[in-house]
């Protein structure tokens, strides 16, 4: 794509970490992901919930975004139809795991919930909630992609490839500030959710304490690692995001999020049962 070079003055290059950033996604978002939704699909040894399958599928969508121009073989002069592809699915995955996530976190407040709490009648059946649960990242997915493709059909030239990862949008207040924004949000509610959840454990392990004085509660080491391992990867994650929004455009910040799908994979990867 042939762009005017004064439009990404200051824009650093990273055509040298190119192996690396497409390394992290192929073995976070390709390899590793894909091998742990089969475990947990086929496996007799391992549950979980199925937002949680989700959740990876997800990521591994978030991958495939990234590496298309590898797969067309056109990472050093990516062509127009195959920078717009990029564009706009990228654009419409990161809000995808961002919802994906928040809806995980979600779910995990639920088996919180303490007892005695009640929300009222169900109006929705168990199996009409699950399918909702599981089509809105998607549904959040088309809808940023399409406006993405709309918004490049009418000004071409705001997508190009200036840092040599990716094809994006740039020049546009949609570029700047739509997909960054709504990640940003969502992260922090679920950073809040996460709050809510340790909340939640305390009372509980009070309440049963009370009721139950002689009973054991040792907590669990591997909870303990894997909460503390999801809340680390949440933070970093909205710093990322944060920094992004910014445009900061330091290599450190673009590489944490290509190894975002590996580190999903370190954190709910651990455990027999999530």
């Amino acid at each position: 794509m042939q762009v005017d070079a004064g439009a990404d003055a200051g824009i650093p290059n990273f055509k040298h970490l190119v192996p690396t950033y497409l390394a992290l996604h192929i073995i976070g978002g390709l390899v590793c992901l894909p091998a742990l939704i089969a475990t947990f699909i086929f496996s007799n040894k391992v549950t979980c919930h199925p937002t949680l399958i989700n959740f990876c599928c997800t990521w591994v969508i978030y991958s495939i975004s990234y590496c298309i121009l590898l797969f067309g073989g056109k990472a050093e002069d990516p062509p127009g139809t195959l920078c717009y592809v990029q564009s706009a699915m990228s654009h419409g995955s990161s809000p995808m795991v961002a919802v994906s996530t928040l809806i995980l976190v979600v779910q995990t407040w639920l088996t919180f919930r303490e007892p005695t709490q009640s929300f009222g009648g169900q109006r929705w059946s168990q199996t009409t909630k699950l399918a909702f649960t599981i089509a809105t990242p998607y549904i959040v997915f088309i809808l940023f992609t399409v406006l993405t493709s709309v918004l490049q059909a009418r000004d071409p030239q705001t997508v190009r490839a200036p840092t040599g990862l990716y094809c994006s949008i740039y020049g546009t207040f949609f570029g700047r500030w739509g997909v960054q924004a709504f990640c940003t949000v969502s992260l922090v509610l679920i950073v809040a959710f996460e709050a809510a959840i340790g909340v939640r454990y305390i009372r509980m392990r009070k309440q049963m304490s009370s009721v139950f004085p002689l009973a054991n509660r040792t907590t669990s080491l591997a909870l303990v690692v894997r909460v503390a391992l999801f809340n680390v990867y949440s933070v970093i994650t909205l710093g990322v995001g944060i920094l992004l929004l910014a445009n900061n455009f330091s290599a450190w910040p673009v590489m944490i999020q290509a190894a975002l799908p590996l580190a999903a994979v370190v954190v709910f990867g651990t455990q027999k049962v999530v």
